[in-house]
């Protein structure tokens, strides 16, 4: 099947990565559709609660999937859509989830987030001390990557990770009891959820496009943030 055949001369196309998701939600649900539409990857998706008549509306599910793990209802709408990428399903992500260079956090709180981050950090800051690697040879590898995406009804806000950003992302790090609570019947939009998805995979693909090129050809911001009643965007590096 030629389900590639309209990108297939993009420089990250054709290439195979095991790619970690936590949350199969607001974010995870449209996210893991798109992922999985840019290539041969092996995605491993966790999240323990099951669709429920709130989330039609503002997540990638089907009234029939109401009562479904929403892991395995995201694999099966995915597995209907892509023919290319194996998807694993599991639970809550815990301590003993896995590792991935590249992982994506599309949680929707705080403790998950940092719990997810710090064990990415796990997978390559040994190697700063263990083999002697400077930060910018580890950084040359481009292959360490984590994103990390957050988002109200019409608010959302990207990190793309990279091992010399460390640091500075942990300052956006901070407790559950901090988050301002939303309005419940305010909280998730799908247009908003599938351009967060969207962005999210915008910086994977120019992540991949500078691994194959070895070089910085696109630019990956530190920080996306859109503010949808606004029409803003504002972009950091």
């Amino acid at each position: 099947m030629r389900t590639n055949e309209r990108f297939k001369d993009a420089y990250w196309a054709d290439q195979t990565q095991t790619i970690v998701i936590g949350g199969a939600g607001g974010i995870g649900s449209y996210l893991t559709l798109l992922l999985a539409r840019t290539g041969r990857h092996y995605i491993q998706l966790y999240d323990m609660d099951r669709v429920e008549d709130v989330n039609i509306g503002g997540q990638l599910f089907k009234t029939s999937d109401i009562g479904q793990h929403k892991a395995n209802a995201v694999r099966n709408t995915v597995n209907s859509f892509c023919a290319n990428t194996h998807i694993s399903v599991y639970n809550r992500y815990d301590s003993r989830s896995s590792v991935s260079p590249i992982m994506f956090s599309a949680f929707d709180n705080m403790s998950s987030r940092k719990l997810m981050f710090d064990k990415w950090e796990s997978g390559w800051k040994p190697l700063l001390t263990a083999a002697g690697i400077s930060m910018e040879a580890l950084e040359d590898k481009y292959q360490y990557l984590y994103v990390d995406g957050r988002m109200s009804a019409e608010f959302i806000q990207i990190f793309f990770v990279t091992p010399s950003r460390a640091a500075r992302y942990r300052e956006h790090l901070f407790d559950d009891a901090s988050v301002p609570d939303e309005v419940c019947s305010f909280k998730a939009t799908s247009h908003f959820g599938a351009m967060i998805a969207a962005r999210m995979v915008q910086g994977f693909t120019a992540f991949l496009a500078n691994k194959k090129l070895r070089d910085d050809v696109y630019e990956l911001p530190f920080l996306v943030t859109e503010n949808g009643p606004l029409f803003q965007t504002l972009v950091e590096f």
